[in-house]
């Protein structure tokens, strides 16, 4: 999570703000993460199923012949790995774990309504949309609509890129400070 605060700091410092977006919407889900974890004893287990759920997805894509993953086929006894991740699965579903959509984990988190306007926002410029690309490339010149390479973003959306990043990792510190049990201080 530093590390991608520091490279949206660095895009922001650049004035690449198109580019941010995409590392925001990370951050933010896991300082969500981080919310529930310090919040919440079972949410591990959720996290965990949904890692067992996708290692599993992906060994059947492997199984079923998908070129992307031949070199897991070529590698491994998938029939067993396969078996594996669903006996986890079961395991952690028997002990309380359940599947969570993004939405849900930010109710868990008490944030829904930042999921409905900040999460929703950027997930637009993460994904290939016609907002992103309108904003990106598509340019008023009198009464004509023309297409740009590049399109420079408005400077004044950094002050509130800049907030919610501040916002995300104080709200990160604090469930990091909780889970681990340990004080978090900035040098001076």
């Amino acid at each position: 999570m530093l590390e991608l605060t520091d490279s949206a700091i660095i895009l922001l410092e650049r004035d690449k703000l198109f580019d941010i977006y995409p590392i925001m919407r990370v951050i933010q889900e896991l300082s969500v993460d981080l919310q529930n974890l310090a919040n919440d004893e079972g949410y591990f287990r959720c996290l965990l199923l949904d890692h067992e759920q996708n290692w599993k997805k992906l060994l059947q894509q492997a199984q079923s012949g998908n070129p992307y993953l031949s070199s897991l086929r070529e590698a491994y006894e998938l029939n067993d790995l396969i078996a594996a991740r669903s006996s986890e699965i079961r395991k952690i579903r028997g002990e309380g774990g359940s599947f969570l959509t993004v939405e849900e984990k930010f109710r868990r988190a008490g944030r829904i309504a930042e999921y409905k306007s900040v999460y929703r926002y950027q997930s637009m410029y993460a994904h290939t949309s016609l907002q992103s690309s309108i904003s990106r490339h598509m340019v008023e010149i009198g009464s004509e609509i023309e297409f740009s390479m590049y399109k420079a973003p408005e400077i004044s959306s950094k002050d509130t890129i800049r907030g919610s990043l501040d916002e995300f990792m104080k709200l990160s510190k604090a469930a990091i400070e909780e889970i681990f049990e340990v004080k978090i201080t900035h040098p001076s």
